[in-house]
């Protein structure tokens, strides 16, 4: 939720931590949520939580980050997924599942060249990967980070880590299995970690 008021728990040279109460006139169900950021060399730390109040309520965490592309040369992304998420024309879930074919398919994370992406993919691996021409990042996916968001537009991309599909609720509801949603009893915790750490790119492929 954007625009809550954050108070800083914890802050150094290299970390912070982030509480907030979930404010009942915004998310009806209350609770409280927490974010904590460890920077290293080579890595970055992020952890996010969310606790239920005094009674159950859904909930899912995720991060979305937006990474620029080079001014020169092309970036490549790797998800090792063989499936996405079948999507309606305005991009929500049908709670179907695809195979990855040709533009979809980043198992041998290839140079992004012109394809145009907009799709999450299911069961994603341990890792992912994003390669600059002179840096890889790889971003790991602890469970329960079992789906990944994968957004392409022409100066950018966006990696997502999630831990439940998108409109994940709505599908719950309709009985749609296996979309990672957490239903949480009064006082339980969902708890979310994810490492990020870079170094030194390689030869990039080639775009097909």
């Amino acid at each position: 939720m954007s625009g809550l008021h954050w108070d800083v728990d914890v802050a150094d040279d290299a970390t912070v931590a982030l509480s907030c109460a979930l404010p009942p006139d915004r998310w009806p169900f209350g609770g409280r949520a927490g974010q904590r950021m460890a920077l290293a060399p080579g890595r970055l730390e992020l952890s996010a939580h969310v606790e239920a109040g005094s009674q159950p309520m859904p909930a899912s965490l995720g991060w979305h980050p937006w990474f620029a592309r080079p001014a020169d040369g092309d970036l490549c992304v790797g998800v090792d997924a063989g499936e996405v998420l079948a999507l309606r024309p305005d991009l929500v879930p049908t709670g179907e599942r695809a195979p990855v074919t040709g533009a979809t398919d980043l198992r041998d994370a290839p140079a992004l060249g012109s394809r145009r992406l907009d799709d999450v993919y299911v069961a994603s691996g341990s890792t992912a990967t994003v390669a600059w021409p002179d840096l890889v990042l790889e971003i790991a996916l602890p469970h329960p980070l079992c789906t990944l968001v994968v957004h392409t537009p022409p100066r950018g991309v966006c990696v997502e880590p999630m831990t439940a599909w998108p409109d994940a609720p709505a599908l719950h509801e309709r009985g749609v299995a296996g979309t990672g949603l957490a239903v949480l009893g009064p006082g339980e915790r969902l708890t979310a970690k994810t490492t990020w750490s870079w170094g030194p790119g390689v030869t990039q492929r080639t775009a097909s």
